[in-house]
């Protein structure tokens, strides 16, 4: 019986009830991220059975993919031999991820189970923050002796990946007696030299692409952008090569970053883009949400003060929306745009002239946008209003730009997330802001 590649659900519903001697082979033709996708279509008997049906090699490839709650569940249902092979086999830095998010006994309960070393390494990991380099490295790297000749070089990488299961191996490193870190080579580079060549005659430093361990990730994730790399060594303190980031992890990162700004944009969190109660979904939104409503009340309470204002002149309330739009607009723009910057480390030591730069482009908006609305006041209203709604929208826009600009660098400055500044935090108060420049400046002018 042949797995169609259209219907691979009912195909291997058919297979699994079927027990057929097909299904190892079936399953084997599959990559483990399309298997795991559609893991869900299966309850939990058919789950443990189709596991047990991958091959022995493919099973920690398969685990890895699989979401936190059916590893759990797979966890809870097969037996102990099963655990610890599926355990003792998986990346390094998967293995972690999954211990991280195990509550204590369990894990503690797992370890028992596993090889010392693999266990010893699943606790050494644990000991770096999540979202640093040190959380996202593997520690499944080979390391050559400046002394090797290509050949023996590629001999211990054979052996390694034979014994040890490495998997995405796009470099390797050089290092000292002691483990410091001296050079390394790409993997393509090592095949291609001669055979008898030393490895300290074709390696290259690495000084430029070496990562500490404590380095957070948004960091890590633009190296590996600016220098387009495949893999980077990471060290400690005194320059030990302790581990490897590969693509594949900083992959993870852009997309949890992306998520985690299109959640704050949004004012919400990351949680809120996965399945979960309407409760929790209302909790995460309702702080972000509370800002806004605070900041609506505010807007009211000035207009409330300006009320006789207002009442003397009502063509004044005609420019209140587009001032207090054109505010939250502008400010959102100048704060992405630093924001943007700040994370491509571009303004690690010239913030001051992204700051000037934006608040140039703003300014020169402001008075554009300030005449614009002049003439289109002058046409309709007295020319007293005019002069009150284009300098309440120049204004506006000017102290906007301020806050979109200075904001994020404060926040970057302090070590908060910039990203912060470009929710409801900068419409809210430009919104109260806009709102009683535009006023004070009717009184002065029309009144």
């Amino acid at each position: 019986m042949k797995l169609r590649r259209r219907t691979p659900v009912k195909s291997i519903k058919r297979l699994l009830k079927s027990n057929s001697q097909e299904i190892e082979s079936a399953l084997d033709r599959l990559q483990a991220v399309d298997l795991a996708e559609i893991w869900h279509h299966f309850n939990t008997e058919e789950r443990v059975g189709l596991f047990e049906s991958i091959s022995r090699d493919f099973q920690s490839e398969v685990f890895e993919k699989l979401d936190l709650e059916y590893q759990k569940e797979l966890l809870d249902n097969l037996n102990t031999s099963q655990i610890s092979q599926t355990l003792n086999s998986m990346a390094p830095d998967d293995r972690a991820d999954l211990f991280a998010k195990l509550p204590e006994y369990k894990a503690e309960s797992l370890l028992s189970v596993m090889k010392r070393t693999e266990a010893r390494d699943v606790r050494d990991l644990l000991e770096y923050e999540e979202h640093t380099a040190g959380g996202k490295m593997t520690t499944d790297f080979v390391t050559l002796s400046p002394e090797m000749t290509a050949r023996e070089a590629l001999a211990k990488i054979q052996d390694s990946v034979d014994k040890e299961h490495q998997r995405n191996i796009y470099a390797v490193y050089s290092v000292d007696s002691s483990g410091h870190l001296l050079a390394g080579i790409l993997l393509q580079k090592l095949i291609a030299s001669d055979p008898d060549v030393k490895i300290k005659d074709i390696t290259r430093t690495v000084d430029r692409i070496k990562i500490n361990e404590k380095e957070d990730q948004e960091r890590v994730a633009n190296i590996f952008a600016h220098y387009d790399l495949l893999s980077a060594p990471v060290v400690d303190d005194d320059d030990k090569l302790v581990g490897v980031i590969t693509i594949d992890d900083i992959v993870d990162v852009i997309h949890e970053e992306l998520n985690e700004d299109i959640a704050i944009k949004a004012g919400t969190e990351v949680l809120d883009f996965e399945p979960k109660s309407i409760l929790k979904s209302v909790k995460t939104r309702w702080l972000w949400l509370m800002t806004s409503f605070a900041g609506g009340l505010a807007a009211a309470v000035i207009i409330g003060i300006f009320e006789g204002t207002l009442a003397e002149v009502a063509a004044l309330a005609v420019f209140i929306p587009i001032i207090m739009d054109m505010g939250g607009n502008v400010g959102v723009q100048s704060s992405t745009v630093v924001v943007r910057r700040l994370a491509l480390n571009r303004a690690e030591h010239n913030w001051h002239e992204i700051a000037s730069g934006e608040l140039l482009s703003g300014l020169l908006m402001s008075a554009g946008f300030g005449i614009l609305l002049w003439i289109a006041a002058n046409y309709r209203y007295t020319s007293s209003i005019a002069w009150a709604s284009g300098l309440g929208i120049a204004l506006a826009l000017a102290i906007s730009t301020v806050l979109g600009v200075f904001l994020p660098i404060f926040f970057h400055k302090h070590n908060i997330d910039p990203a912060i500044s470009t929710g409801p935090l900068i419409t809210t108060a430009i919104d109260v802001i806009g709102l009683g420049v535009y006023f004070l400046l009717a009184i002065w002018i029309v009144l």
